[in-house]
C-alpha cells in the first residue's frame, strides 16, 4: 500500500560516476532481489508513494545503455551529466531541473542499494524544520538523506559548480535520526564490496 504522505516528496539518484573499480556502471548491477541496484531502488520508492524520480547518469553511460533504460517506469526521468567530474552539486542541480518544482527530496547514491520505506517513512516525519535528515547508525552517518523544499531552492541557485556538496549541505541544520537499519551506512565501490554484498541477504 502506498504511503499518501511521501507523495509530496521526490527522489534524485545519483548515478554519474564513472565506475572505474567496478568495471561496470553501478546501477547495472545486480541486487539480490534480482533486479539492478537502480531497479530495486525505483521498486522501493514507488512502493513508498514517491511520484517524481530522476536518475542521473553520465553522458556515456546513458548512449551505451539506452536500451536499458527503456525498461524504466514512464514515470522516471533520465538526466545527462556531461561532466560528472565536476562533483555531485552538478549532478544534483540537474536533477532537482527535472523536479516539478521546489519540494522535498530523498538523495539516494547507487552505490548504497539498500532502502526500506520504513526509513523513508522515518526520515520524513523526522524532517520537521531541519534543513535536511540523515539517517544515522552506531554513530555513522548514512544515506539516503532527505532534505527540505527550502534547501533544494537554495542549493539549485548555488553558483559555484565546484562547490563540495557535502560541505554545502553542513551549512545548514541537520537532524540526524537515530535508525537501527545498518545499511544506511554500508556502500558497495569495488568488486571486493560487491562480492561482499552477494554473501550478505540484504533487502
Amino acid at each position: 500500500m502506498l504511503n499518501t504522505e511521501l507523495t509530496d516528496c521526490g527522489v534524485i539518484i545519483l548515478a554519474a560516476g564513472k565506475s572505474g573499480r567496478m568495471g561496470k556502471p553501478k546501477f547495472l548491477l545486480e541486487h539480490v532481489s534480482g533486479e539492478t541496484f537502480l531497479h530495486r531502488l525505483i521498486t522501493v520508492y514507488q512502493r513508498a508513494g514517491i511520484h517524481e524520480m530522476v536518475v542521473v547518469v553520465n553522458s556515456i553511460d546513458f548512449e551505451n545503455q539506452l536500451e536499458y533504460f527503456s525498461t524504466l517506469p514512464e514515470r522516471v526521468k533520465i538526466i545527462q551529466n556531461p561532466t560528472p567530474e565536476k562533483g555531485r552539486l552538478l549532478s544534483f542541480q540537474l536533477g532537482a531541473g527535472a523536479l516539478s518544482g521546489n519540494i522535498p527530496c530523498f538523495i539516494h547514491n547507487i552505490d548504497n542499494p539498500f532502502v526500506e520505506t520504513t526509513l523513508l517513512e522515518q526520515l520524513h516525519h523526522s524532517l520537521g524544520e531541519a534543513g535536511y535528515v540523515k539517517p544515522v547508525f552506531d554513530g555513522k552517518g548514512g544515506h539516503p538523506i532527505l532534505i527540505s523544499a527550502s534547501i533544494v531552492a537554495v542549493l539549485r541557485d548555488e553558483t559555484n559548480e565546484y562547490q563540495d556538496f557535502k560541505q554545502l549541505l553542513d551549512t545548514f541544520y541537520c537532524k540526524r535520526l537515530e535508525v537501527e537499519f545498518e545499511e544506511v551506512v554500508l556502500n558497495v565501490n569495488t568488486r571486493e564490496d560487491y562480492r561482499l554484498f552477494l554473501k550478505k541477504p540484504f533487502v
